[in-house]
């Protein structure tokens, strides 16, 4: 067994230890996450002994095995095992990916576009964007891009003013 440690300036020391088939993470607030090692696919190819040899980042951020240089970052540990997090950061994207949704259509609507305009796109990968559904891949947002005339920064800093004056919007209404 190995123990890992660091102290992160005026916080208690965080640390990690390989117990077994677990890992076990004492977070800087003393909470203690046990993630089976083999519920980490990084972590499965690797022999007992690359498991064992293993660095935490000088400021407690993530876990390096430098044997397969895996990085693992404690929040993405933390979601795995954590159901009160994973909750939250899935409500947290869900609602990302619906605002971020809404943008493209309301953009897309500034442009006088409908959802057959974009040429290799069906109207459902459209309408599925639009509703948050799912999450545009990169070739996706420069289709979208060049269908509205514009560079892929110009878009997507387009949707993001759209999604800045929706925020207002919304601010206003409940003030």
């Amino acid at each position: 067994m190995r123990v890992q440690s660091r102290s992160l300036g005026a916080r208690p020391h965080c640390c990690r230890i390989i117990a077994g088939e677990e890992l076990l993470v004492r977070s800087c607030d003393f909470a203690l996450y046990k993630i089976p090692l083999n519920s980490v696919k990084a972590l499965k190819r690797l022999d007992a002994l690359s498991r064992q040899r293993f660095k935490i980042a000088s400021d407690g951020s993530y876990i390096h095995w430098e044997d397969s240089d895996t990085h693992l970052v404690l929040e993405s540990l933390r979601y795995s095992v954590d159901p009160e997090l994973k909750a939250k950061k899935d409500q947290d994207r869900l609602l990302h990916d619906t605002r971020f949704g809404a943008a493209v259509a309301s953009v897309r609507k500034l442009h006088g576009l409908k959802q057959a305009s974009f040429p290799g796109l069906s109207e459902r990968e459209i309408r599925r964007i639009e509703k948050g559904v799912t999450r545009p891949r990169l070739s996706t947002l420069e289709i979208l891009a060049e269908a509205h005339g514009m560079s892929l920064r110009d878009y997507l800093s387009s949707v993001r003013l759209n999604i800045r004056q929706s925020r207002a919007q919304v601010a206003t209404t409940l003030n």
